[in-house]
């Protein structure tokens, strides 16, 4: 029966190898990765820096003179500490008794390196997961709320400028007019909606007949999906990106957008993650097992054998979390709020 830390590090090329094609695999699987970027932050406390508004008149002066000193508005600084996330699984006892079973078989070491690293796929889906969710809870509301084991509920709030915010000219409506009239001027390259508000802007005569002018025509009671949708909307700069309404939970589903609600982004960030290493990835502690830094966000691998009880532990932690990258450029527009 395998019984110690030295037999992980008989496979470590093997576990690390899984391990870094199943980091692959989840950022292949979700929406966040392919419009975020990741930054660290050493301190482990993000920030972001914001200018005043300046709205000076520059002025004239005669040859020879110095040049007029105008004083330079401040700027606002947010900052937060990025939360930590940490997730285990064990393998037990009676699993490990399991495992040994395949001595007997003559498995190769790939083999061993799947069934250890298995609980550690899991652990790493559940981090993309937690970004996934979080990511979208930020764009539809302008804040996060954040929650957990020993950790007491707050909301991170991004400071979206209240005028930046809307609704529409009817209740559970939402026209091509709405959407040209809030964001026309205002240099949106990115939208994100789910099913919901793309249903309401297919079946909108306005949006209908500004497809059929590109396309010379449109079938009578026709309702457009996305891909007409966004061809009339490149035309002003932007596409909106198909938020799914939910993400699994176990067994449950978790509602991953607010419905009636489109976010637009005048910028070419959208957002980042933002993360930092755990104390154990900094002092690297050599006592057995394997460690290993994985993929884009300081996350640290552990697996390694425990005693009292007598198990192997798959732990992975980091310190991450979404961060609106232009909360003065992202504009709300909610069709479940009229325009007063």
């Amino acid at each position: 029966m395998i019984r110690d830390n030295s037999t992980l590090q008989g496979i470590e090329r093997e576990l690390t190898a899984y391990l870094m094609a199943q980091v692959e695999a989840s950022k292949a699987k979700y929406l966040f990765p392919t419009f975020t970027s990741a930054v660290h932050f050493p301190t482990g406390t993000w920030e972001d820096l914001r200018q005043g508004e300046d709205n000076q008149i520059g002025d004239f002066i005669s040859v020879g003179s110095a040049a007029v000193v105008k004083k330079t508005p401040e700027g606002e600084a947010l900052m937060g500490k990025i939360p930590m996330f940490g997730n285990e699984r064990l393998m037990n006892a009676e699993e490990l008794k399991r495992l040994s079973n395949l001595s007997s078989t003559g498995a190769n070491k790939d083999a061993y390196a799947y069934q250890y690293a298995y609980r550690q796929q899991l652990n790493i889906d559940g981090f993309y997961k937690l970004m996934e969710y979080h990511t979208f809870q930020m764009l539809a509301n302008g804040y996060i709320t954040l929650g957990g084991k020993n950790l007491a509920e707050a909301d991170l709030r991004y400071k979206i400028p209240t005028e930046n915010e809307t609704g529409v000219a009817v209740i559970d409506e939402l026209t091509y007019n709405d959407v040209i009239t809030f964001t026309r001027g205002k240099g949106i390259t990115k939208a994100f909606a789910s099913q919901n508000e793309i249903d309401l802007l297919g079946k909108d005569e306005q949006m209908q007949k500004q497809y059929a002018m590109i396309v010379g025509g449109l079938p009578s009671g026709a309702i457009l999906g996305l891909d007409e949708i966004n061809r009339v909307f490149e035309r002003e700069g932007f596409t909106i990106t198909l938020v799914p309404d939910f993400i699994k939970d176990g067994s449950n589903k978790v509602a991953l957008w607010k419905k009636g609600v489109i976010t637009f982004v005048g910028s070419d960030r959208v957002a980042v993650i933002g993360h930092s290493e755990t104390p154990e990835a900094i002092d690297n502690p050599q006592n057995g097992g394997v460690r290993r830094m994985l993929g884009d966000y300081s996350l640290m691998s552990v697996i390694e054998y425990q005693t009292n009880p007598y198990s192997v532990s798959n732990r992975l932690e980091t310190f991450a979390v979404p961060i609106l990258a232009d909360a003065e450029n992202t504009y709300i527009m909610d069709s479940k709020v009229a325009n007063v």
